[in-house]
């Protein structure tokens, strides 16, 4: 594994996107596209299976982010907000 930079807390407002698949097509992991233009991956919390019910809704998230050495961001979520428009 690569290594990472320390861990922060921010809010990300973006949509909620497919970001992984089973055998049959259904999805199992997101991501947020960010209205900065970046993606966030979601680590496995408990927020994973509401934010797979929010596929294509805009959303705000809370969590600690971490970016790994490939520049591959992820968000470790411990709240959720579904935005309107």
């Amino acid at each position: 594994m690569g290594k990472t930079k320390p861990g922060s807390r921010n809010v990300i407002v973006g949509i909620v996107i497919a970001n992984g698949w089973d055998k049959d097509g259904n999805v199992t992991n997101v991501a947020i596209y960010s209205d900065n233009e970046e993606i966030y991956h979601i680590d496995q919390s408990e927020y994973l299976k509401d934010l797979l019910d929010k596929l294509q809704k805009r959303v705000r998230v809370t969590g600690e982010i971490v970016e790994r050495a490939n520049n591959q961001k992820r968000i470790a979520v411990d709240s959720l907000k579904v935005l309107m428009g």
